[in-house]
């Protein structure tokens, strides 16, 4: 029943048709070819051909972007059965699809090096500050990347690509020390390099009075804009009718959000009111401190603490009796008078606040904006 026979049908009946159509081979699709008609196979090396740079996707017609590489990278091909599209792997291991109309077969001649050139080789930067850093490269600059050493001291917080061949980089200098910005191509390669050397922030980053024209005998206000590590300023007059210093403690914290993601951007803004009675050009100079009063008064206090600990409390301890309670806690020997001198500091700091803890004079401090006017 599996064989069925038509010997008697005449050639004119319907079923010698149908009977002749179901004997005709099926058709099954070609095997891929082992060759394109370019001469590329799987393992052959092509070259990119494409000014602005070539996607590698994660599959053929709309896959997602895997990476881009620029042009004249070299790429070796893993499948051609998708063509058009050609299966690719970079040199650094990243595999994807790419299009045939730009990779072109590699046969060792053409020139397929990168290079790339900087405005600076070395970059000395203030801490917060920002440079801008020029870039130059043969071809892809879109998709070349900038590795820090220590994105810490300084790193490339976004950049301009003018064409494809032409670049701004915004360096941003984060914190002090030494770090070396590479830009790099699609496969890792350096191009080019910039060592940044970071020290500390400017003691003001700028100053200026509100309103450069100022009537006789008018109050206006002296500005001066510094990092958050700074809790005072002076403005000295060094040229002018008049002279005279001014300092202020009286400060605002403003904040600034970058939309590149570069760090926001915190600074102290210092006023101080005054009015010039004398007519003129003034020129003023501002200085910042930090920790002043602190800082000045560290000296005074080794030189009081090493007379207090060799003079008064160690031959104090000396004459006491063994079973005294500071013998007991402190000991009798050599840093006895130290342990001692510790001891009364922190007493009398713990004392101190729990003296003024209450007072509102002292509250009424944090919010005070400023109150201090001046005149020449």
């Amino acid at each position: 029943r599996d064989t069925q026979e038509f010997r008697d049908v005449p050639k004119t009946h319907w079923a010698f048709l149908d009977i002749a159509e179901a004997a005709d081979p099926l058709n099954e699709p070609d095997p891929p070819p082992d060759e394109l008609p370019n001469g590329i196979r799987v393992g052959s090396t092509v070259r990119v051909n494409a000014e602005t740079g070539l996607n590698i996707r994660k599959a053929p017609v709309d896959g997602a972007v895997i990476t881009a590489v620029v042009n004249g990278t070299l790429l070796t091909v893993t499948d051609i059965s998708q063509n058009p599209w050609l299966g690719v792997r970079t040199a650094s291991g990243i595999t994807g699809y790419s299009h045939a109309d730009y990779l072109v077969k590699y046969t060792g001649g053409g020139n397929t090096s990168q290079t790339g050139t900087l405005s600076h080789s070395t970059l000395s930067l203030r801490q917060y500050a920002s440079a801008l850093l020029d870039v130059k490269v043969d071809n892809g600059v879109s998709s070349m990347k900038w590795v820090s050493s220590n994105e810490a001291v300084a790193k490339v917080g976004y950049a301009i690509n003018y064409n494809s061949k032409e670049q701004s980089a915004v360096v941003y200098a984060g914190g002090q020390g030494t770090a070396v910005l590479s830009l790099r191509n699609s496969s890792g390669k350096e191009l080019a390099s910039c060592t940044v050397t970071v020290t500390g922030p400017q003691a003001v980053r700028s100053a200026y009075g509100e309103g450069n024209i100022v009537p006789l005998n008018q109050e206006f206000d002296l500005v001066a804009v510094t990092d958050t590590s700074r809790d005072e300023v002076r403005f000295d007059i060094t040229g002018g009718p008049a002279s005279g210093s001014y300092t202020s403690s009286a400060y605002t914290e403003e904040s600034a959000v970058s939309k590149h993601g570069l760090p926001t951007n915190t600074v102290r803004v210092f006023r101080r009111t005054v009015k010039f009675s004398m007519a003129g050009v003034y020129t003023l100079r501002v200085y910042s401190a930090r920790n002043a009063l602190q800082y000045f008064t560290i000296p005074l206090g080794y030189l009081l603490g090493g007379f207090l600990v060799d003079g008064v409390f160690e031959p104090l301890t000396a004459s006491l009796r063994p079973n005294n309670l500071l013998i007991r806690l402190l000991g009798g020997g050599k840093g006895s008078g130290a342990a001692l001198l510790f001891l009364l500091l922190w007493l009398l700091g713990l004392l101190t606040c729990l003296l003024f803890r209450k007072d509102r004079h002292i509250w009424a401090l944090e919010s005070e904006r400023r109150d201090g006017r001046d005149s020449i």
